[in-house]
């Protein structure tokens, strides 16, 4: 259902025809209604009670003549209903109408969520209204960073000389003092046998689909039982990451995407590192490191401990 244009609205589109000066459209409203439906009008002047808004992610023109407006409801934002929406051009409330009652988790939720909302508006002339947003606002949903490295990945240029290093290592028998199998199959690490007392095998989880962890003042908080596949996006500093509800004998993993280049990612502390001095990212942008946890209690003392590599080779199961 269209959204209804407010009278706000009607004058600045009829401003922006009259003075062939396109329409401009920035952001997306959503609220909770106040706590029960409500039905705007085009007197209405804002919404009922707010909880987000956010920059526009796009702005489109539909086959049925519609302009398509498209927000990105972050994970980071939630434990509320949405009930209402609205779309802005700077302060002025273009168009807003009820919306089909939906739950936004939180972000500490085990069912967290982003969504991407679509608002149709009807103009007399969508030839007015201007159809370009602000890149540099826009948010990478879970998508959309996977499709980018699913392409990046599948690019024979793609790291070409990381491959071929990798490839190389794995056919190498005396690599790591043990044979490497080149397909899937279940792994031990050199490390977790030199910790353990008894055999630890665990396959490296394959078939999940990865989600999006976001970054919010520079922390990032990934939930294991809920993520066990996760992407980071680096577009900015992360000062401290918190990693919980991890299993002993699971594994989880982690791809770190560099975005514009040099940002910082600190890992917990508390993490084992085959060489014992942590982990510091690719600075290059577009750059790609994997990080792979194994989970295991230490016989020693009964406590569970994570074991964290970024390599690729493991030594084969006996």
């Amino acid at each position: 259902m269209s959204l209804i244009l407010t009278k706000a609205g009607l004058n600045a589109y009829a401003q922006s025809e009259a003075t062939g000066t396109k329409l401009q459209a920035t952001h997306m409203a959503v609220g909770d209604g106040g706590g029960a439906p409500v039905a705007h009008t085009d007197t209405s002047e804002a919404l009922v009670n707010e909880t987000w808004r956010g920059e526009l992610q796009s702005i489109e023109v539909a086959a049925s003549g519609e302009v398509e407006f498209t927000g990105h409801v972050p994970i980071t934002v939630g434990g509320w209903y949405i009930r209402e929406i609205a779309i802005y051009g700077g302060e002025t409330l273009l168009a807003l109408s009820s919306h089909p009652e939906t739950w936004k988790p939180a972000p500490e939720a085990p069912d967290k969520v982003e969504l991407l909302i679509t608002a149709p508006v009807k103009f007399a002339n969508a030839a007015v209204i201007n159809l370009t947003v602000d890149t540099t606002k826009v948010l990478a949903s879970q998508e959309h960073v996977a499709g980018r490295i699913a392409e990046h990945d599948e690019s024979a240029e793609a790291h070409s000389g990381i491959q071929n290093g990798l490839s190389d290592h794995i056919k190498n028998k005396d690599a790591h003092g043990g044979p490497h199998a080149a397909k899937d199959h279940t792994h031990k690490t050199e490390e977790v046998t030199d910790l353990l007392s008894e055999s630890h095998t665990y396959s490296a989880p394959q078939g999940y689909e990865q989600a999006l962890l976001e970054i919010e003042d520079g922390t990032v908080a990934w939930d294991c039982s809920v993520v066990p596949s996760a992407i980071l996006y680096l577009d900015d500093d992360v000062t401290e990451m918190v990693i919980g509800r991890y299993r002993p004998g699971d594994a989880y993993d982690l791809t770190i995407v560099q975005g514009p280049g040099g940002k910082a990612c600190t890992m917990p502390s508390a993490l084992l590192w085959p060489d014992g001095e942590g982990y510091e990212p690719e600075t290059d942008a577009g750059t790609i490191d994997r990080i792979y946890l194994a989970p295991f209690t230490d016989p020693k003392d009964g406590k569970v401990k994570v074991l964290a590599t970024a390599e690729y080779s493991y030594k084969e199961a006996e």
